[in-house]
């Protein structure tokens, strides 16, 4: 499908995931004028932003079944919580890479590979944020990056459905041996390589991983995101 352009002011940091979604005709636009825009990821995730608390409701209504949200904005939060029960938050920054290309960072005799479902149970059993089927999905999706040197596993990062990068985890053992920066200078990499601007959405509180995207050359958004969800009862 060929989405439309939105009349919707985008910033090119906090609304990275929007702007990926439609440059790669990823979503389904459900609403679309110059104070909001609301898209439906193909996992049915949305994505909401908007310039005031009455274009917020508006597009809430149109929303539908959400099982999560991602809204830019407080007015966004505000209805979504209010109009769909979504009462689970947790505020990112997002970070995007805005540049042409990283220097290349090579560390001696580690390589970066694609994880396969060899390694589903040590990354499952290090990452479980989103839980294991989750993570088993993303590997099955061939959207993992490990560093590998020999036959052990360093760390690994991933992209998320939406096309966030994430999913960022080095094993306890081999920390601050520069292994993030690697993972996350090689995965920027390639999706610059698919013409695409490479982003993350960091939770709030999360300083190493601000530090770390700072330090490669990230533009951090100046107001937050927020992905919403319903509490588990």
């Amino acid at each position: 499908m060929t989405s439309p352009v939105t009349p919707y002011p985008l910033d090119p940091v906090l609304h990275a995931d929007m702007i990926d979604q439609l440059s790669r005709d990823d979503c389904r636009v459900v609403c679309s004028s110059a104070t909001g825009l609301l898209l439906r990821t193909r996992s049915g995730t949305a994505l909401m932003a908007s310039a005031d608390e009455d274009s917020a409701r508006m597009m809430v209504d149109q929303a539908g079944s959400c099982p999560q949200m991602v809204a830019h904005d407080a007015a966004s939060v505000a209805a979504t919580q209010a109009r769909l029960g979504l009462d689970h938050h947790t505020p990112c920054w997002s970070a995007a890479y805005l540049g042409t290309g990283l220097p290349p960072i090579t560390l001696p005799g580690v390589s970066v590979d694609q994880v396969t479902e060899r390694w589903a149970p040590l990354v499952c059993a290090h990452y479980d944020m989103d839980g294991s089927t989750y993570t088993r999905s993303r590997i099955d999706a061939q959207v993992m990056l490990g560093a590998f040197r020999g036959d052990e596993l360093l760390g690994f990062i991933g992209q998320h459905e939406q096309g966030a990068m994430g999913l960022l985890v080095v094993l306890p053992q081999y920390r601050r041996q520069g292994v993030a920066e690697l993972l996350l200078t090689d995965l920027t990499t390639r999706i610059l390589a698919e013409g695409r601007t490479p982003y993350d959405h960091i939770i709030q509180g999360n300083e190493a991983s601000v530090a770390l995207h700072r330090k490669l050359g990230f533009t951090l958004s100046t107001g937050t995101l927020t992905w919403m969800s319903r509490s588990a009862h």
